[in-house]
């Protein structure tokens, strides 16, 4: 938004209220808080403007001298995992993760918070994509490492990768992403947080996610799933009855998708490849 108008409505076609913001940098992002009682927007000029639900300017604050801000997320329920009486939200124990133009992430518990902190994640602040999870307590952060001085800034083969970061910016683990010939472009959980989606240009990358401490005999499969050359040779394993539903379930699909061609001459073309991620 580059003349600082912000309109809040429902999904109706409602209109609740607008304002004129007079900004010295334009609007690149906002998000609500937690319990629907503050808008919160972020500036090119890293500054995060507070507004409460009845469009009255409540603060601002500057959170770098540099970087721009480029998308917000907290760390609350995106949807209810069971069905039951909903409780009241509020924004305490909710963290909000600020991602940089320049790669890093800034992490507060609220636009006063005195000690924020920030995460330097290496990785490039045009292909930074982040998300949490749906238990608030594990932000996925996905991204391109910056080029060695030795190595091409533009072309192929990228380093992506993800991290995943804790509610207090602990780095908890990094996974290479082994598709290269594109810069990262998007992120989402899915899948009751058991699935990471990654987006990389036209191509869509899926990761199984556990949280718990993998037994033996999951590191196993694993290994084993990685070995087999095609899903069908893990029938023909030698291996107790009990055991071969657990191996084929990692090859099973988690969605089927139409993706269409990226690149074509023909214009025309509205075909594309189905694909089993």
């Amino acid at each position: 938004m580059q003349d600082g108008f912000v309109l809040v409505g429902s999904v109706a076609g409602q209109r609740y209220w607008s304002s004129m913001l007079s900004l010295d940098a334009r609007i690149t992002c906002g998000c609500w808080t937690p319990d629907d009682s503050q808008v919160y927007l972020g500036t090119a000029s890293a500054q995060l403007v507070v507004m409460d639900v009845h469009g009255a300017m409540v603060s601002q604050v500057q959170l770098v001298a540099e970087g721009g801000i480029i998308s917000m997320a907290w760390s609350c329920e995106k949807f209810k995992m069971e069905e039951g009486e909903e409780a009241g939200e509020t924004n305490g124990g909710h963290v909000l993760a600020v991602a940089l133009g320049s790669g890093e992430i800034v992490l507060l518990r609220g636009h006063d918070d005195v000690s924020p902190v920030r995460i330097h994640t290496g990785l490039r602040g045009n292909t930074l994509a982040m998300e949490w999870a749906n238990s608030r307590e594990l932000l996925a952060v996905a991204g391109t490492l910056i080029a060695e001085p030795n190595e091409p800034e533009d072309s192929p083969p990228y380093k992506n990768v993800v991290k995943f970061y804790s509610d207090n910016g602990a780095l908890i683990y990094t996974v290479p992403i082994p598709y290269t010939q594109a810069l990262v472009t998007a992120l989402t959980w899915g899948h009751a947080a058991r699935r990471l989606f990654v987006g990389l240009g036209g191509a869509v990358c899926t990761a199984r996610v556990w949280r718990v401490v993998a037994p033996l005999q999951l590191l196993a499969r694993v290994r084993a799933a990685a070995a087999l050359r095609h899903p069908r040779l893990a029938a023909k394993l030698p291996l107790p009855p009990r055991l071969q539903p657990a191996l084929a379930s990692l090859f099973a699909h988690t969605i089927r998708v139409c993706i269409p061609l990226v690149a074509s001459e023909d214009k025309s073309a509205k075909t594309g490849t189905t694909y089993l991620l």
